[in-house]
């Protein structure tokens, strides 16, 4: 990264970057709402293959 005047803390630049896309509030929770729908059961499911290795043993 180049070291310019305006640039002090380069770990905050993407959240000032002009280049990302705003999401609305609206749009967000959409968005929340898709991924737990789609990733619905996955804590259980991880839970269960752990449970499984344990088991083989």
């Amino acid at each position: 990264m180049e070291n310019t005047p305006n640039n002090t803390n380069p770990k905050s630049d993407v959240l000032q970057s002009d280049h990302h896309s705003a999401m609305t509030a609206e749009q967000i929770a959409k968005a929340q709402l898709r991924h737990n729908r789609e990733h619905k059961g996955d804590g259980d499911k991880a839970v269960q293959q752990e449970a499984a290795k344990g088991k083989k043993k």
